[in-house]
């Protein structure tokens, strides 16, 4: 995978907008389409894309854990799968947190801006709390959506806490180089993961989001959909 350097801002971000303005889906890959159409970015309902002849869309529905690839003609985004005339479709079910990733979709800005998480404070509980999201890969593709503030020589700390054991944070700096189209950061990149079972707080800035790790997550990197998660 190809990383940029240059961190883009995204759009504001709309609070609960109509289904018709919903992101439902992610693209993955893309090549050879009749129109721009970029990597990682995500396509509302409704949406139109021609693949001209030979082009491919490789597309990921965010509620119905479905991974799509489609060689030519014209697709039509739907809520969950998509519609499509003059070219081939192969479907395939993935394992993800449909609902979480539909959620928090279902709140994010028309541009790809998304609603994010504050901080909250420190439960005083012994036991941890539930997860927020399920990840089915050991190593997240996090996306932060949009730029954070960047602290001393520029780099932006990512901290990674485990919640139900014992461990000592881990507290990763990340530069524009390490961003996957400006915004992603791939724990895969780094050869980082986490613990199958386990559950952690990622906090960057004041965001934060609790994960838990499947029990039988895919050690290493894994499909995109398991392992997605909106800081």
């Amino acid at each position: 995978m190809i990383i940029r350097a240059m961190i883009i801002a995204s759009g504001g971000a709309l609070a609960f907008p109509a289904l018709a303005a919903d992101l439902v889906a992610l693209v993955e890959e893309v090549s050879g389409a009749a129109e721009p159409v970029e990597p990682f970015t995500y396509m509302t309902n409704g949406k139109t894309v021609d693949l001209g002849l030979q082009g491919t869309l490789v597309i990921d529905y965010l509620r119905s854990c479905t991974r799509e690839t489609i060689t030519g003609g014209t697709v039509t985004i739907g809520i969950d799968h998509s519609s499509v005339t003059g070219g081939k479709l192969r479907s395939k079910k993935i394992e993800c947190d449909g609902e979480r990733l539909a959620f928090s979709t279902s709140q994010a800005g028309q541009a790809g801006g998304l609603v994010f998480r504050k901080m909250q404070a420190k439960s005083d509980s012994a036991s941890p709390p539930p997860g927020e999201q399920t990840i089915y890969g050991t190593m997240p593709l996090v996306d932060f959506g949009e730029p954070l503030p960047h602290g001393e020589n520029g780099k932006l700390r990512l901290m990674v806490e485990r919640l139900d054991a014992a461990s000592k944070p881990a507290t990763i700096e990340i530069t524009a180089d390490h961003l996957l189209y400006g915004r992603l950061y791939d724990f895969a990149a780094s050869h980082r993961a986490l613990a199958q079972g386990g559950v952690y707080r990622l906090t960057a800035g004041e965001r934060s989001i609790t994960v838990r790790v499947d029990p039988t997550a895919t050690s290493g990197a894994g499909p995109v959909l398991g392992r997605l998660v909106r800081l």
